[in-house]
């Protein structure tokens, strides 16, 4: 095994090519940007907590979160997303001190404002109390330190919590103990060369999502990339025994921005509880040569890390077919606006979300590397500008089809979910664009429209009362966290 001591001293000498940002916080306090460095990717495992507030607080031992550690020269040492169970885009700062890496704390890693309420997120170094049987921040001390070991980086005291607070010290019920970080060795399937690796659909779950992967065969060897829309190059590999495919579990897929975990592809069998699970050893395919279809009953995980069941993606009865595109594309089918929370001042923001079928008017499936879509505010068409919007990369007006950010910007099949910060418009809607060298073909533009008593979809049949999160996605009505529930005349609600 590679030295991890060796490791870190190379890189603590080794910076002159730097990888990264200045160290500069944010106005917040917060480290948002990554510092320059060398970069390393590590296996971070923990006893994690949680907190639901149906359920109260939970713990769980979780393995193969991404640690990504950054090595700078002038001896500091930077750690991204501190929390296994909270993932956060925020770098907290240390420095090695003899054979041990040295975190000060309280340090801010995340800002927000709900309702007029400035809330600043906060490390902090904690304790349990058995008395009152919760944890409080430790009034003996405000180190974290972390012994460099052959093996890997492990917490001092395995007992204290690296915890997630508030300002004023009250916990969040989210935190972690006993916190590793180690080599981290699994390594992405490849394709093998010479393999033609096609266009393909990716069909799941109740609502029809969709998106598109890469499929390729060599012989009885069958390999599909991009089966995580935020892993575009992981490679799960199967293989063809007469009509079935069968995809063997804890397959490796890559390290995920979004979750902060390593993700690996595995079969499962809902429990009936809401994201509980039965891991597969294996998930299995009919498969149909003829028609190029894989088409399976069971559930397929993208799990955070290879041993413990943490879904990070499910995606029910998962289905695979070779799609021909139409040459040219045709007329895109028409969006909708299925959820939308004007901005408050209160909070901060507002949420739209749309439904962006990738087909046109005949139903034939587009290309959705050529979809694009475009918002308006009333007539206006609307520009994204970075200065608003600090994680994409330039002020943005046609939004591509598979386009996140992971902040304010989701996709999740065809459900797309934008935060919004402006005011002073009546009609917010929503136009899909087919766009091919020379070709540009344009759906309608499909509005929602805000009236005396809040919004209504003009002509609209009764809907059933549905929940969203945050991020836009369909969630729990007993799931903890700000909920958005869109009624059946179509009014949304934020609920707490």
């Amino acid at each position: 095994m590679k030295k991890i001591f060796t490791l870190v001293c190379t890189c603590l000498v080794s910076c002159a090519l730097p990888f990264g940002h200045a160290f500069a916080q944010d106005e917040h306090g917060v480290y948002s940007e990554q510092p320059a460095g060398t970069l390393m990717e590590y296996d971070r495992s923990a006893t994690t907590y949680t907190y639901d507030y149906y359920n109260g607080g939970q713990s769980f031992s979780v393995g193969q979160s991404v640690g990504r550690v950054v090595y700078a020269a002038d001896g500091t040492v930077w750690v991204k997303s501190p929390f296994a169970s909270y993932p956060l885009k925020s770098w907290i700062k240390g420095k090695v001190r003899d054979n041990q890496v040295v975190f000060d704390t309280p340090q801010t890693v995340y800002y927000a404002n709900s309702y007029g309420y400035e809330y600043y997120f906060v490390l902090s170094r904690m304790v349990y109390n058995a008395y009152s049987n919760t944890y409080e921040v430790d009034k003996t001390g405000t180190e974290l330190v972390f012994d460099i070991k052959e093996d890997g980086i492990w917490q001092h005291d395995a007992s204290l919590m690296v915890g997630l607070t508030y300002e004023d010290g009250t916990w969040t019920g989210y935190g972690d103990t006993n916190v590793s970080f180690t080599e981290f060795t699994d390594k992405t399937t490849a394709v093998p060369a010479g393999v033609e690796m096609q266009k393909w659909v990716f069909n799941y779950g109740a609502n029809g999502d969709s998106h598109n992967v890469k499929v390729g065969f060599d012989g009885n060897d069958v390999y599909v990339s991009g089966l995580v829309k935020s892993l575009p190059d992981g490679v799960v590999k199967g293989k063809v025994e007469g009509d079935k495919v069968t995809f063997e579990g804890r397959q490796y897929v890559g390290a995920d921005e979004e979750s902060m975990f390593h993700l690996y592809m595995m079969g499962a069998t809902p429990t009936g509880a809401y994201n509980k699970y039965d891991a597969l050893d294996a998930i299995v395919f009919d498969y149909n040569a003829e028609e190029h279809t894989l088409n399976s009953s069971a559930t397929w995980l993208a799990n955070g890390g290879r041993e413990t069941l943490y879904p990070v993606r499910a995606y029910d009865a998962p289905a695979l077919h070779q799609q021909q595109f139409l040459p040219g594309g045709g007329v895109p089918a028409d969006p909708s606006v299925v959820l939308y929370s004007p901005y408050e001042d209160g909070m901060g923001y507002g949420l739209v979300g749309f439904n962006i079928p990738a087909q046109d008017v005949n139903g034939t499936l587009l290309d959705t590397e050529n979809l694009y879509f475009n918002v308006f505010y009333d007539d206006e068409k609307v520009t994204f500008y970075a200065d608003e919007y600090p994680y994409i990369d330039g002020d943005m007006t046609d939004i591509p089809y598979d386009f996140s950010d992971g902040y304010e910007f989701f996709v999740s099949g065809a459900r797309h979910t934008i935060y919004i910060y402006s005011t002073g418009f009546d009609d917010i809607g929503v136009q899909t664009v087919y766009r091919d060298g020379d070709t540009e073909l344009r759906s309608n533009i499909v509005y929602y429209y805000n009236g005396i008593d809040g919004i209504s979809r003009v002509g609209a049949e009764a809907l059933p009362e549905t929940w969203y999160d945050l991020q836009g996605r369909r969630a729990s009505k007993s799931a903890s966290g700000i909920r958005i529930v869109r009624k059946a005349d179509g009014k949304t609600q934020k609920v707490f």
